[in-house]
């Protein structure tokens, strides 16, 4: 597949962090993710059920974000990266996490991984 959907900024409120306050705080990321899709087999037919469904893709993020508390953005990505891979039967797909604010005097933090299903 050589066609690319992109989702940028996806935010969402959630616990995590290594400190104390973290761990009753929420606080926000936010997600960029690349995946491969085959637009042209969605296109044919102008039907979701031949498409990437970006909405329910979005919709797993959150409610993957909501399930439990980690202490390190490294361990939420590759946890959700595997997740994403399984369930939306992905060959691939890159995932950008950013922790604005983070670190004081710094705009954003941010770990990019790229994952495939050989990676598992």
């Amino acid at each position: 597949m050589n066609d690319r959907l992109s989702l940028s900024g996806l935010a969402v409120e959630t616990l995590i962090g290594v400190y104390d306050w973290e761990k009753t705080v929420p606080q926000r990321l936010t997600f960029d993710l690349t995946l491969p899709t085959d637009a042209a087999r969605g296109a044919e037919e102008d039907a979701l059920s031949d498409a990437l469904d970006y909405g329910a893709l979005a919709e797993q993020i959150r409610a993957f974000c909501d399930e439990e508390h980690f202490q390190l953005i490294e361990t939420l990505a590759e946890r959700l990266c595997a997740r994403l891979l399984a369930d939306f039967d992905l060959p691939w797909l890159e995932l950008t996490v950013h922790k604005p604010g983070a670190i004081a005097a710094c705009d954003d933090i941010a770990l990019t991984l790229r994952r495939s299903r050989d990676d598992a």
